[in-house]
């Protein structure tokens, strides 16, 4: 009985960091307004980028900024919403916030944006895929949506019927991505364990008030297996960080399979 008084105090606890998210936002937006909190803004990317220092171990900045390719250093991607690199490798340029990183020292690559509009959802992707192109192996790249205004699903609705579209059209560099609070969508490039057929393919989740805590603990979870500092012991920390009683998957609602390219 214990046992389970403690699984729900630390699933309230996940919560919290949703209702932590929305508390800010709306600080701001009671100071600027409904209009200028719908634009693209810096102040986006600041909430979550502070919230990420919060957790993520301390070998790990994160900034905004550029990346160089590692390999052609003629290659430089666009501006990045939120970078997350070692301190282990030499930054190329720092100041503030704002970075110029190698790809080599990258774990993870956020963009933010205010609400998930469908007709904007395929140019969204396809800038974070070209991102993880250019690093060229697995970080954490990763896309934040604040809000939603309506549900999204795998099934033949028009707005969900491109949405799956371009989702099944990826190139399987984009492997988490948050809409508003209560959806989670995560890329299997091994296939889903719980279906056991090894083919690549995003799941949907129906996660109540816990898709941004998913997102973070799953952002803190592959930068630190992709840390040099790593040590194989995250998984004492497994009640911790996905604290839904028989695992997320219990949530989940669909798959799409894709093709890696």
């Amino acid at each position: 009985m214990p046992r389970n008084r403690l699984e729900l105090r630390i699933k309230d606890y996940h919560k919290s960091i949703s209702l932590e998210f929305n508390i800010i936002k709306d600080r701001v937006r009671y100071l600027i307004g409904d209009s200028h909190w719908g634009e693209d803004g810096r102040y986006k990317e600041i909430i979550l980028m502070n919230v990420l220092k919060k957790y993520l171990p301390k070998n790990f900045s994160v900034g905004t900024g550029f990346i160089m390719n590692n390999d052609d250093y003629e290659s430089i991607s666009t501006q990045i919403d939120i970078i997350i690199y070692e301190n282990t490798y030499p930054i190329l340029f720092k100041e503030g916030d704002f970075v110029v990183v190698n790809s080599a020292n990258v774990v993870g690559v956020i963009e933010v944006k205010s609400k998930f509009d469908n007709s904007r959802f395929e140019s969204v992707i396809k800038k974070s895929e070209e991102i993880g192109q250019l690093i060229n192996r697995r970080i954490f790249n990763g896309i934040f949506y604040y809000e939603s205004n309506q549900g999204v699903y795998f099934e033949e609705e028009e707005i969900n019927l491109n949405f799956r579209n371009v989702l099944q059209n990826t190139v399987g560099k984009v492997n988490h991505i948050a809409i508003g609070e209560n959806q989670f969508i995560k890329f299997w490039e091994e296939g889903n364990p719980s279906l056991n057929n090894g083919n690549p393919c995003m799941s949907l989740y129906e996660l109540s008030n816990l898709s941004f805590s998913y997102f973070i603990t799953n952002c803190i979870e592959i930068t630190y297996l992709l840390s040099k500092d790593y040590q194989d012991n995250t998984d004492n920390l497994g009640w911790f960080l996905y604290p839904i009683e028989g695992t997320k998957e219990t949530q989940r609602k669909n798959n799409i399979e894709i093709t890696i390219r």
